[in-house]
């Protein structure tokens, strides 16, 4: 039994003491990942069931389906399918265990490696509680890198055991843990380098580097498989193809950037990109490099999983990485790891130096400390859920279900503040879908101008709205906010003509659904007016007119 003293608090490293953890995990996990299980399926998401639901267990290899490229992962998606059919709670919840099964990993891989147990303990507690990896547990396409982040950590621990105690058992378990990773996602390839920082600390490594030949072979020809056999997996279609250092470059300082400044917190908004983060990820980069090559010890090591953590991810389009809508959060989450054990190793320095002044002090500042970041990261996970919710709402708008995509944006709306979805788009959707359905958008946009009171969109469509109300007064201001509009859109003034008829065409298919038949036609023939050429409207159009004969 090994021991870890904290300023007098003696952590035994035991069975009791981790399976007390796992429960802790649990409860944590119960309180910020609640509303997860209440998402539905995304766009991905609904691609992997339809590749199952047209496909048996003999088509997981194939390339040609319509996610292909995660032969792991594709077949734990298939046994779910298998069991529950398409129940996103149950996937949803299984993700959510995937990722306390990977924050209890990292802890096990902290000490391993030479951490103190309070230290490991911290650290896989505030992985779990980790904001910027978020959308790698609400996303079932992305539990793919918990998954892979569990085969990566099982790598390096078994390597290690085989490090310290000779047996085959250890080997063969590294060899498949290694292969599995990186067959469940390719940034699991990260267990490589670590095991060989580990290895090479080792005073007899050289010794036993011979037996590292065949596990480095059999990475990169998974690798190369990966690659050229399933060429269509959109993993694979979004890479680069013409490496730009220099924008590439960028794309990892943004990345390193939003890692740091999301770790536990959510200080800017998440769907925009930032100056600052590209300084503050180059700096960042800077400092992680000078510390592997100049401190010893664990420091080394985790600076290392950060940086290692997103550079397979440098091969992806720089533009597509930058500019994703919901930014470029589950790739964030194997570089997450080293960030949180990097803060749980500060925040037991700094409790050490307090303990130099005042022993008594150092308990009640490490817990408050802890019990803040904790605090702090699981508030703003349950906030994050609105960017899942507005993703969700996309996918429905996409695929033509708009009472869905209706309630999945005013889910994102309630759930989260200015920082975690773009609410001026929200706004600008309901606007446009409410009306599609015979739903009055009046006040939703109502509020949307007095929070975006200089947004040319939602004035468009609130002068719209005025000017078709019964009060005077307002169709006068409906008719000079529409003048206004037009003399401030300028080079846009043909994407909002174009929006504008999309609204007085979801105005007409709204009133037709309601029988309201005049007022259908009045709204398809203005929207025509502005598109005369719009095939669907004309369709609408006619069917009002028959529809409106038929009663009348």
């Amino acid at each position: 039994m090994c021991k870890s003293r904290f300023q007098g608090i003696t952590i035994a490293d035991t069975a009791v003491v981790w399976t007390a953890y796992i429960f802790l995990l649990l409860i944590c996990a119960v309180l910020s990942f609640g509303g997860v299980i209440e998402l539905p399926f995304d766009t991905h998401d609904q691609a992997y069931m339809l590749d199952f639901s047209q496909g048996g267990v003999s088509s997981l290899l194939s390339s040609e389906k319509r996610m292909p490229g995660r032969p792991i992962f594709e077949l734990l998606l298939w046994a779910e399918y298998t069991v529950w059919g398409e129940n996103a709670r149950a996937f949803h919840t299984t993700g959510i265990l995937l990722h306390i099964i990977s924050s209890c990993l990292l802890a096990l891989v902290c000490r391993q490696l030479g951490s103190e147990m309070i230290t490991s303990l911290t650290a896989g507690l505030f992985f779990l509680l980790g904001v910027s990896h978020f959308r790698a547990v609400h996303w079932i396409s992305a539990h793919c890198y918990p998954l892979a982040f569990i085969f990566c950590s099982l790598t390096v621990v078994f390597f290690s055991r085989w490090q310290q105690k000779d047996g085959t058992a250890y080997v063969v378990a590294t060899y498949a843990f290694a292969l599995s990773g990186i067959l469940t996602h390719i940034s699991a390839v990260l267990a490589l380098p670590i095991c060989l920082i580990a290895h090479i600390r080792r005073e007899n490594w050289k010794r036993r580097s011979v037996a590292l030949i065949p596990l480095i072979t059999a990475t990169v020809a998974c690798i190369l498989f990966i690659r050229f056999y399933y060429s269509r997996a959109p993993q694979i279609t979004l890479l680069s193809e013409g490496l730009n250092p220099i924008e590439s470059a960028r794309a990892y300082s943004f990345m390193l950037g939003r890692l740091l400044a999301t770790t536990h917190w959510v200080p800017a908004a998440l769907y925009k990109t930032h100056v600052w983060e590209y300084y503050l990820g180059a700096v960042a980069a800077i400092g992680a490099s000078w510390a592997i090559f100049f401190q010893r010890g664990m420091v080394s090591i985790w600076c290392s999983w950060t940086l290692l953590g997103l550079l397979p991810f440098m091969l992806l389009d720089p533009t597509y990485v930058q500019e994703m809508a919901t930014g470029p959060s589950r790739y964030l989450y194997f570089a997450n790891a080293g960030v949180v054990v990097l803060i749980s190793m500060g925040l037991m320095h700094v409790t050490k130096f307090v303990a130099q002044r005042s022993t008594k002090l150092a308990v009640p500042f490490y817990v408050s400390l802890m019990l803040l970041i904790c605090f702090s990261g699981s508030y703003y996970l349950r906030r994050t859920e609105a960017v899942s919710q507005y993703s969700s709402g996309r996918y429905f708008a996409a695929a033509g279900d708009i009472s869905s995509a209706i309630a999945q944006y005013q889910r994102a709306l309630a759930a989260g503040g200015k920082r975690n979805v773009d609410r001026e788009d929200i706004y600008h959707h309901l606007g446009l879908l409410l009306p599609s359905v015979g739903e009055d958008a009046f006040p939703v946009l109502q509020r949307g101008v007095q929070e975006f009171p200089e947004s040319l969109w939602l004035n468009a469509f609130l002068a719209v709205l005025e000017q078709e109300q019964e009060s005077t007064d307002l169709r006068d201001l409906g008719r000079r906010r529409s003048a206004q509009v037009y003399t401030q859109a300028g080079p846009l003034k043909d994407n909002l003509d174009f929006n504008i008829s999309a609204l007085y065409h979801n105005l007409g298919a709204g009133a037709v659904t309601k029988k309201q038949y005049a007022k259908a036609v009045y709204a398809l023939r203005s929207a025509l007016e502005i598109q005369p050429q719009k095939k669907a409207t004309i369709r609408l159009l006619e069917k009002a007119y028959a529809e409106y004969a038929e009663n009348d």
